[in-house]
């Protein structure tokens, strides 16, 4: 069926993910991990080997225990902020390795 009126890509985009909630929830996820990356410092960042997201859990992987226990003190400010920045809880916890 053709068009006759033109249509917002904000729109298209909003019908496509509503039609597609799992593919959302990916996307979501991958930003999460973008987020979380750029809400560490860059002295903090450098030791973060992997972080992944998977079922609502993000899995963080460091190098130090130096570091290792400094996430482990923010992790709710950072859910909390990744949540926030993505309008829907997506993390429900972090757990570092």
């Amino acid at each position: 069926m053709r068009r006759t009126e033109p249509v917002k890509i904000g729109e298209m985009i909003g019908d496509f993910f509503s039609s597609n909630p799992k593919l959302a929830r990916k996307i979501a996820e991958v930003r999460a991990v973008e987020i979380f990356k750029q809400s560490l410092d860059n002295n903090l960042a450098d030791y973060i080997m992997r972080v992944n997201v998977s079922y609502g859990k993000m899995y963080v992987q460091v190098s130090s225990s130096v570091i290792r226990h400094e996430i482990f003190m923010r992790r709710s400010s950072i859910m909390e902020k990744i949540n926030k920045e993505l309008n829907e809880e997506i993390i429900s916890t972090i757990i570092i390795k």
